[in-house]
């Protein structure tokens, strides 16, 4: 017990460090650069997030304790109920961002539908979905949900872990006009996480939150 404290705690803080300095960093790129497309800046910080989650996957594996590795990223296996939830909440999460967009953000929202579109047209839609669809969903589940939030559970009170890991989730995408949105969509995958004591509901709605909202954006 005190060795799977110790490694969720040790795996927290790293992740925290680590996701923290990456966004200053990939800021500083942009900056110099002088690049204004906010999808540059999302490139540079979720291809970070998926670096950083291979990272901590290897450390976690480099332990030799295949049981830690999988108590701590929390891939239990869960009931259908808890994925039924996760589609609803995919579906509760989309239509709050989508709302927020249309009333607060319009203008926001269409530059990020046609940077995205120039970005399929560049790159291709198959690169866009791997990465944004499913690569880009389970680091971050992997990151926020089963390691930060783990760790932050073993040192805090649920609430506090729950709001903590989806303040850091939606400030590392430094976005404040998505700030509110993906608050909610982390606090949801997190709670989600908690009652299912399992990161695959949470990875299961925000794939399908983020492939509706891509599907969304590049048909605008």
């Amino acid at each position: 017990m005190l060795i799977n404290y110790s490694l969720r705690l040790y795996h927290a803080i790293l992740v925290f460090i680590s996701v923290s300095l990456w966004v200053i960093l990939a800021a500083g790129i942009i900056e110099y650069f002088q690049w204004n497309s906010m999808f540059d800046l999302g490139l540079l910080i979720h291809s970070g997030i998926i670096i950083i989650s291979v990272g901590s996957v290897a450390l976690m594996i480099k332990s030799k304790n295949i049981l830690v590795i999988f108590d701590t990223l929390n891939f239990n296996k869960s009931t259908w109920g808890y994925y039924l939830i996760a589609i609803v909440l995919a579906i509760i999460i989309w239509l709050a961002d989508f709302w927020l967009q249309l009333f607060f953000f319009l203008d926001d929202g269409r530059k990020g539908g046609l940077a995205l579109q120039a970005e399929i047209k560049q790159f291709g839609i198959l690169s866009i979905v791997i990465s944004s669809c499913l690569l880009a969903p389970a680091a971050e589940e992997i990151l926020f949900r089963g390691i930060l939030l783990k760790g932050l559970l073993e040192k805090v009170s649920p609430f506090f872990a729950i709001l903590l890991s989806s303040l850091l989730f939606a400030t590392i995408h430094f976005s404040s006009q998505d700030f509110i949105s993906l608050f909610i969509a982390a606090f949801g995958y997190a709670l989600l996480t908690v009652k299912s004591e399992s990161i695959l509901p949470a990875f299961l709605a925000h794939l399908l939150n983020n492939s509706v909202t891509v599907y969304y954006m590049a048909t605008l």
